[in-house]
């Protein structure tokens, strides 16, 4: 088990990089804001609300510090 979670948090940290990388910097460019906060929606819809908190967790655990200070200071978590 330990092994397939080590092969996981690779690919979710190679992932997470590179939508850092190559998808944030187009979706900033092309998508509104409005758009952007009903993509969030449409994602969180699906998610058992039981998930959320370990989901929150490994996206700042590896994100970038960057990142991680604007989410963090979005009006969603005061």
């Amino acid at each position: 088990m330990a092994d397939a979670l080590e092969r996981l948090r690779v690919a979710t940290t190679e992932h997470m990089a590179l939508e850092e990388s190559e998808i944030l910097p187009l979706a900033q460019r092309y998508v509104t804001a409005a758009e952007w906060a009903k993509l969030g929606e449409h994602g969180l819809s699906d998610t058992p609300k039981k998930d959320l908190p370990l989901i929150f967790g490994m996206a700042m655990y590896d994100g970038d510090p960057a990142v991680i200070k604007a989410v963090l200071a979005l009006d969603t978590f005061r």
